[in-house]
């Protein structure tokens, strides 16, 4: 009954896990409702109180740790002139202090495209961006799955 409701509760998406906290608190919800019918009213108290007090806090430290976490932007620039648009990408990047993540080139019909990522505020890619758009080819952003 219970270990069906905490494991529904985790599920797997896209790489990532949810619900871990929820299925974890059902667990223990429901061992502090069996110290209750076992007649254990002050270590029920007692853990009811922690599990509160920590998910509190936890879930601040949580907000602020993903507050200063910044998101991946995956670029895709497809150009005919390939060494005119990356020697420009990294003139720009290295203006704005950034490194590219993961670069992958791969030869095209029309020339070649390259592929990498930028870990940066959205404020910076935003800037990064209005300078991309002049490099010679036809560039594409996927957007991290948070924003």
């Amino acid at each position: 009954g219970i270990g069906f409701l905490g494991a529904g509760a985790i599920v797997q998406s896209r790489g990532s896990v949810y619900g871990l906290t929820t299925g974890a608190t059902i667990f223990t919800v429901a061992a502090i409702g069996l110290a209750v019918g076992g007649g254990y009213y002050l270590p029920a108290l007692l853990a009811t109180a922690i599990v509160i007090l920590s998910l509190f806090v936890l879930g601040r430290v949580e907000k602020r740790m993903l507050a200063s976490a910044r998101p991946i932007y995956a670029y895709h620039l497809e150009t005919s002139d390939a060494p005119t648009a990356l020697a420009r990408l990294t003139e720009i990047l290295r203006a704005h202090g950034v490194e590219m993540e993961g670069v992958s080139f791969e030869k095209t019909n029309g020339g070649m495209e390259i592929r990498f990522a930028l870990s940066v505020s959205p404020e910076v890619n935003e800037r990064l961006l209005r300078e991309l758009l002049a490099v010679p080819g036809r560039l594409r952003v996927e957007l991290p799955r948070e924003l």
